[in-house]
């Protein structure tokens, strides 16, 4: 789920794009990388989540399986 590469915030104008898309429970396809893999699933934005100095966005699947995906991690964009 997460690595022990340093946390590098990302743009306020994109955690702003994170943080409407929960506010909104959207649906978005992510793409994302976590220790040497790359995923890209649709997943719904769920909240943002602070925690050891790194920000996370919390989201789940068609299927309910739960994520939790590091924000500096996260190479697509929202469309806003």
């Amino acid at each position: 789920m997460s690595d022990n590469i340093e946390y590098q915030p990302i743009h306020c104008a994109l955690y702003d794009g994170f943080e409407l898309a929960c506010m909104r429970k959207e649906v978005h396809k992510l793409t994302w990388s976590d220790q040497g893999q790359t995923y890209t699933l649709k997943l719904r934005c769920l909240n943002l989540q602070c925690e050891q100095g790194a920000e996370y966005l919390i989201a789940e699947s068609q299927e309910q399986t739960a994520y939790k995906i590091r924000l500096d991690h996260i190479t697509s964009t929202l469309p806003y």
